[in-house]
């Protein structure tokens, strides 16, 4: 009998999904990991055309579907019908109405995912990739779920196919680069030509052991007050922009003075080591002040790809994680920051045994553990803050289970979290096999992590 090897799965890819469009950037793992070795940004015609349009077009005549570029092409051409929008109408739930037909929105959003690792193929064999990491701006169990549901009706065959928010991509993309561009901070700016423009600082604490990383997130008015003119003030929190309908597009020399004043606010007396720019609205030559500002004794990067990239990384983080990757802990608002773990009787002696593990996305968190307990009905629990703070014991008491035998109480608990600062545990009482039959008795518990 011949046995045949099958592909070798070396690829990780990044997939960038957005609202009007979406990005792929992909990574050739080969064992070598060092800092700096970039991404590849997959581009759909001519150079850095990476934006793949999230649309669908249904041709009107037949059960035929055409995807990004050529869906718009199709449905201005007249010869079919666009849906847009795929991201939001998928998480919506609403049944997409054609003529008299209705499609449901997650299986669209399947096809509209399907195509596009079909595009990639020509470049990336889909029997060949390792891992698939999904980014967007946010991330939500309704998003993670539906990203689930999606793999499973593409049936894609890639062992790892996970999720997470642009700041995580953001993270691992500068995790990987010189350490000499991460160093005490990095500005992000982020500016897609409408009325607002982000900022977001990566901090990095070397104070700490791992060193501890987080964001800090800011967004700016960049549009004209119709009866203010120019001389609004540069930086309104997100809680205090005026009404948008009262706003004016920015001259080119005035988008240059207010993108230096909320320079002048991002950085103050800080001292990032590098700043990237993405995003369309930074092009069209108008930074002069701004830039020089900015260039002043840093790095200063530009391009509209970095989440991507950042995301096929995390890929990478998932299947082989360099070993720089345990010298960090990034403190994003989606991360468990706390360890979660119980002293348990293991070979004769007490030890510690780990339930969860700070770093986990809180939505993707589901485990399930069977547990004996050595004698009475309760757990106890300790959470590990890895900010510092003291560990906590957390008792979860069953109660009303039914006395038995020492070592005869087989319970069964799921770990979950509704939230992300809360862990939430469904325990139930498995008896002991004939000897104790299982009670029917259930309990619910939820702790602050």
């Amino acid at each position: 009998m011949l046995f045949t090897k099958g592909p070798e799965k070396r690829y990780m890819v990044g997939f960038d999904l957005r609202e009007t469009f979406c990005q792929i950037s992909y990574y050739r793992n080969d064992g070598q990991t060092e800092a700096g070795r970039e991404p590849v940004t997959f581009s759909q015609g001519g150079p850095e055309e990476f934006n793949i349009p999230a649309a669908l077009c249904k041709h009107h005549e037949r059960n035929q579907w055409f995807c990004g570029r050529e869906a718009l092409s199709r449905a201005e051409s007249g010869e079919g019908t666009l849906v847009d929008h795929l991201l939001p109408t998928a998480l919506a739930g609403t049944p997409v109405v054609i003529g008299e037909e209705e499609f449901d929105p997650c299986g669209l959003m399947a096809l509209f995912i399907r195509r596009c690792f079909a595009l990639l193929a020509e470049k990336v064999p889909t029997e060949q990739i390792a891992a698939v990491m999904f980014t967007a701006e946010r991330m939500t169990k309704e998003t993670a779920q539906l990203l689930a549901d999606v793999r499973q009706r593409m049936e894609l065959p890639v062992d790892h196919v996970c999720c997470e928010t642009y700041a995580n991509s953001f993270y691992n993309y500068m995790l990987m680069q010189p350490s000499s561009l991460r160093e005490r901070e990095v500005l992000l700016c982020e500016y897609d030509g409408g009325e607002t423009l982000l900022t977001h600082r990566l901090v990095f604490n070397p104070n700490t052991t791992p060193t501890v990383a987080f964001m800090e997130k800011k967004e700016y008015p960049f549009a004209r007050r119709q009866e203010g003119g120019a001389g609004t003030e540069a930086r309104r929190s997100a809680e205090s922009q005026p009404e948008r309908e009262e706003r004016a597009p920015l001259l080119p020399e005035e988008k240059d003075e207010r993108f230096l004043a909320i320079l002048g606010d991002a950085i103050g007396d800080r001292r990032p080591a590098s700043a990237y720019l993405i995003g369309d609205g930074f092009k069209g030559g108008w930074m002069r002040k701004s830039l020089t500002y900015l260039c002043y004794q840093r790095r200063v990067f530009q391009g509209n790809n970095l989440y991507s990239k950042g995301a096929a990384y995390g890929a990478l983080f998932r299947v082989q994680p360099p070993a720089l990757t345990k010298e960090y802990f990034f403190l994003g608002k989606n991360k468990l920051k706390s360890n979660v773990g119980m002293q348990a009787l293991r070979r004769g002696q007490m030890a510690y045994h780990a339930v969860l593990d700070a770093g986990e996305n809180w939505y993707e968190v589901d485990k399930t553990e069977d547990y004996i307990l050595e004698s009475g009905n309760e757990l106890r629990l300790i959470v590990t803050p890895l900010t510092g703070a003291r560990a906590q014991e957390y008792p979860v008491v069953l109660d009303k289970l039914p006395v038995r035998a020492q070592r005869a109480a087989r319970i069964r608990v799921r770990y979950t979290m509704p939230t992300p600062q809360t862990l939430l545990l469904r325990a139930q009482d498995l008896g002991f096999g004939e000897i104790y039959p299982a009670s029917g008795l259930s309990w619910e518990q939820t702790l602050e992590v």
